[in-house]
């Protein structure tokens, strides 16, 4: 096995999810050192060899090249100057306003787990959090009469995740049920299965989405991921800018707006922003 892999997981910053795919990358380095050997440190030719046997898709691909070359730094001080080309990603999977609706339609109110799960779905609509940010949410810096909460995002940073009135009120709601059931500090617990009362995983907020997906009719599936494009291309609809977007969204580079609103289609410059519907505001042609 390669050295130090625990070592160089404790000396970086991030969310636990991110650690374990940084994990998950070096034992997979590991095991096919273990394989085919050589002398460490691995060359940066090997490297390549390791991550294109793999047949990973590009992004993976970038991403385990920079965690490996960061390691490598880290554990022998030595800069590789290795690189491959990141290639421009497809638009991703985002939801339309009418599917929102059916989702946010489909959740049955009347139960501790429909008011959990609307109060998540409403949350990550109106701040565009990230699956791990949702599940380490905390109770205690959930400030419902200033609608926003607190949140430890990507880098181990803090940042102020703002929400409108009719969020607060199903948390609100959500709240009250959740305290005959939570057994942790953390703003969303499991309800039911094995785990009752206990935070949920970011696994565990994949497999609720999964079930949300089912129930709403929504046949291409739904992770917590596409909410977050979903937010950035709403508002961006609804006439938000880029930077106002990319603040309450916490994208560090008002860039990275620009790739989650790829979805967005160019029908919305006649629908809402026409010169002539503005010109000539009649339905009928002169």
């Amino acid at each position: 096995m390669i050295p130090d892999i625990d070592n160089f997981i404790n000396s970086i910053g991030g969310s636990r999810s991110t650690l374990e795919g940084y994990r998950y990358i070096l034992l997979r380095l590991s095991k096919w050192i273990d394989t085919n050997p050589i002398d460490l440190p691995p060359t940066a030719t090997y490297i390549l060899s390791f991550i294109y046997a793999q047949n990973w898709g590009n992004a993976l691909s970038v991403k385990s090249l920079s965690v490996i070359k960061s390691y490598i730094n880290f554990t022998y001080n030595i800069i590789l100057s290795v690189r491959i080309k990141k290639e421009e990603s497809p638009p991703q999977r985002t939801l339309s306003r009418q599917q929102c609706l059916a989702l946010l339609t489909s959740i049955d109110l009347s139960t501790p787990k429909g008011k959990r799960d609307i109060a998540i779905i409403t949350l990550a609509l109106d701040t565009g959090l990230r699956n791990s940010e949702i599940c380490n949410a905390q109770l205690e810096k959930t400030n419902l009469s200033g609608l926003y909460l607190s949140a430890k995002v990507k880098g181990g940073k803090w940042r102020f995740a703002h929400f409108s009135e009719i969020t607060r009120s199903y948390l609100d709601t959500w709240i009250e049920a959740r305290s005959q059931i939570a057994d942790t500090k953390n703003l969303f617990c499991s309800i039911g299965g094995n785990t009752p009362g206990k935070p949920i995983t970011p696994r565990g907020l994949g497999t609720i989405f999964k079930h949300l997906a089912e129930t709403a009719n929504l046949t291409d599936g739904l992770s917590p991921h596409d909410l977050r494009r979903t937010m950035a291309c709403i508002g961006t609809e609804l006439g938000a800018p880029s930077r106002v977007i990319q603040l309450a969204g916490g994208w560090s580079d008002i860039k990275l707006v620009e790739r989650y609103t790829k979805a967005l289609n160019s029908n919305i410059f006649s629908t809402t922003y026409s010169p002539i519907t503005a010109l000539i505001p009649s339905t009928k042609p002169p």
